[in-house]
């Protein structure tokens, strides 16, 4: 499958606080362990000068692999995704739209995500989810 999380700030963003987004992306990208795609930020051309949204897009699902597993690891990568948005979201203001299939999802606003489960990303991970994910990294590499 080639769904991905698209994520874009519904305003344009200050030189500042997208670098401080993109510098702390890029830190979580190198600790992550992430079964799809990392967080990807792209410019999107506009007429006119001045600050952009920040926007993204993270593919979450892996061809060639077991569906029920993709679907774990995938809910996984995009409930951390939600997590770091809703981060951002509180430190610096920002406020964000979700889609997948180009169909918006939910929405992030002053760190409240709606609809409130989305991915369940407020729940904590348990250790039976952690060795589950270990075991399924393991399995899928010996595969590649």
């Amino acid at each position: 499958m080639g769904v991905s999380l698209t994520y874009q700030t519904t305003k344009p963003v200050s030189a500042v606080v997208k670098r401080a987004v993109l510098s702390d992306a890029a830190s979580l990208n190198r600790e992550r362990e992430w079964w799809g795609e990392s967080f990807i930020f792209f410019e999107v051309p506009r007429k006119g000068k001045g600050p952009t949204p920040l926007t993204g897009d993270t593919k979450l699902f892996r061809p060639a692999a077991d569906e029920g597993d993709d679907t774990f690891m995938a809910s996984r990568d995009a409930a951390f995704i939600l997590q770091q948005l809703v981060r951002w979201s509180r430190e610096h203001g920002l406020n964000w739209t979700l889609e997948m299939a180009g169909a918006e999802i939910g929405t992030i606003t002053g760190g409240a995500v709606q609809p409130a489960g989305l991915f369940q990303w407020d729940q904590p991970e348990t250790a039976a989810d952690r060795r589950r994910a270990a075991r399924l990294r393991r399995r899928y590499v010996e595969l590649e």
